[in-house]
């Protein structure tokens, strides 16, 4: 060991402090005197079930994401909403979750949902057009859960709303009235 001035010290590998166990194994946690059972059992260590997911929302450029089983998912649907496919407001999602939403797919019912969305945005009402999506992910029952999706769908929002493509957000987080109910 060397000392240095004003009692700094240096130690060598072999003479840290309980960093190696009596089995010769390095244990990170000695140094700040926890066990590996106290580790373990503590809510620091890591658990493939406490993982918390982030589904983020934006400009379909900055929250595309390649593989790993989610997909950008446009709101309002890219082929109606006027943008640039890379500028348009979206979300990230689950693939399984993406299959289920009112304008993913090539069904009659996915083509008459986007339908009612063009018309609306060349109305003039992309605000109408957004409510839609965000009331299909947030209150039709569709998916196990959809609250892990609220942080992209308000990210989304703002989105568009710094684009001026909305005004504001006011009712957009409503739920839907009887008339409006989404599928």
């Amino acid at each position: 060991m060397v000392s240095f001035r004003h009692g700094s010290e240096v130690r060598g590998r072999n003479e840290v402090a309980g960093a190696r166990e009596e089995s010769g194994s390095f244990n990170p946690d000695a140094r700040i005197g926890r066990s590996s059972v106290e580790v373990s059992e503590g809510a620091s260590a890591f658990s493939p079930d406490k993982r918390v997911e982030v589904y983020h929302g934006g400009a379909y450029r900055d929250v595309f994401i390649s593989g790993g089983g989610r997909e950008a998912h446009h709101i309002p649907a890219n082929e109606v909403n006027g943008l640039e496919s890379r500028d348009g407001p979206c979300i990230s999602m689950d693939a399984k979750d993406h299959r289920k939403t009112a304008s993913c797919g090539i069904s009659k019912e996915a083509r008459e949902y986007r339908k009612m969305q063009r018309e609306l945005i060349e109305a003039g009402d992309f605000k109408a057009a957004l409510k839609m999506d965000i009331d299909d992910i947030l209150f039709s029952n569709k998916f196990d859960d959809a609250e892990k999706y609220n942080a992209g769908l308000h990210e989304a929002a703002d989105y568009a709303e710094r684009m001026g493509l909305i005004p504001d957000q006011e009712g957009l987080w409503d739920a839907p009235t009887n008339s409006q109910s989404p599928n």
